[in-house]
């Protein structure tokens, strides 16, 4: 009947645009609670009325990747960490958008969800800039977390590259503002089976990076930028 006809074509119309924007399923990490964190008892949030106006998540907990896979991939791979300052990510903005786009282009991407530092209010943009010049003591103890999720990320994208359709030896690792501290941390502490074959840490906050005195010998390509007035 004419009723059954439309649910089929907005199921058709539906599983066209899910085909379109990318958006394959959902990978934890770790399998139990994450090492370093066992202690942990709250739960992920997300937040769409908030200083930023923008959609956040917050209380990360259970670090995962979003998988976006392109109608035509080219092997590549790109891990996305967006920033936040470790109290939030800014998911669409700097991770779900950027992936849509750049399936475009035929890369595969992965928004990658890491540990943050625990949010009390329903506003973690406004507890955030509260905090003032402490929020770095309030961060600290987060970076180290987060940068093994994104080394754990790199490793679970190379062993499982063949089930995901992408270059072992083309997997790279993109962060915004915290996420680039992220990624230079990852930048200075990778080992073989968890290097990067490439880095791109857009305005990251370079200060707050787990570096160490020197460059890897076989340290990846890295494009940076930030700007002017950041």
């Amino acid at each position: 009947n004419i009723a059954v006809q439309y649910v089929r074509i907005l199921v058709m119309i539906l599983a066209m645009y899910g085909t379109s924007c990318g958006e394959e399923r959902v990978i934890f990490l770790y399998q139990g609670k994450p090492p370093g964190s066992e202690l942990w008892t709250h739960q992920e949030k997300e937040s769409k009325t908030n200083l930023f106006k923008t959609r956040l998540v917050y209380n990360v907990t259970k670090p995962s990747l979003t998988m976006f896979a392109p109608k035509e991939p080219n092997g590549t791979a790109l891990i996305i960490c967006p920033g936040g300052a470790f109290h939030c990510l800014s998911i669409d903005s700097e991770g779900n958008d950027v992936a849509k786009w750049l399936t475009e282009e035929g890369v595969t991407c992965f928004v990658l969800k890491y540990r943050l530092v625990e949010c009390k209010t329903d506003d973690p943009a406004l507890e955030l800039l509260s905090k003032g010049k402490s929020v770095e003591q309030h961060v600290g103890p987060v970076v180290k977390l987060a940068m093994e999720d994104g080394l754990q990320a790199i490793r679970h994208v190379r062993t499982h590259a063949k089930e995901l359709g992408v270059n072992p030896k083309r997997i790279g690792l993109m962060g915004f503002s915290a996420g680039g501290t992220l990624a230079v941390s990852v930048a200075y502490n990778y080992a073989k089976e968890s290097r990067p074959d490439y880095l791109v840490p857009i305005y990251a906050q370079y200060d707050w990076a787990l570096k160490k005195q020197d460059v890897p010998e076989d340290a990846p390509p890295i494009f940076i930028l930030a700007a002017t007035d950041d």
